[in-house]
C-alpha cells in the first residue's frame, strides 16, 4: 500500500458516515479491516454475493444489498433519480 494510505485511513475512518462495500471476500489485510475500523455509529453498505467479515454481525447501522455488484449499484442509482448519469458515465467509458 502506498504511504498516503496509512496516512490518511485513520482520519478517514474516524470521519466517515458511511462505507460502502462492493464485491470482496474482506480477506486481504489491511483493507479488509476498515469496515471495522468505523465508528459504531457509521453506517455500513455491503453490496455482495454474500455477507462476508463483520458483516454477518447485522449491525442495525448495516445494510446488506445481496447480488452482483453492476445490478446493486443500478438499482441504487434508480432509488437516487441518478440512472441516467450512470447511463451517460459508462456510454462515455465504454464505446461501442
Amino acid at each position: 500500500m502506498p504511504n498516503r494510505f496509512a496516512d490518511l485511513v485513520h482520519y478517514d475512518v474516524a470521519s466517515s458516515d458511511l462505507v460502502i462495500v462492493l464485491g470482496t471476500s474482506l480477506l486481504v489485510a489491511p483493507v479488509a479491516s476498515i469496515p471495522d475500523w468505523v465508528q459504531s455509529n457509521c453506517h455500513r453498505l455491503l453490496l455482495n454475493r454474500e455477507r462476508v467479515g463483520s458483516f454477518h454481525d447485522e449491525k442495525p447501522s448495516d445494510v446488506f444489498l445481496e447480488g452482483n455488484c453492476d445490478d446493486s449499484v443500478r438499482k441504487l442509482c434508480q432509488l437516487a433519480g441518478w440512472e441516467e448519469e450512470l447511463d451517460q458515465l459508462f456510454s462515455a467509458t465504454n464505446p461501442k
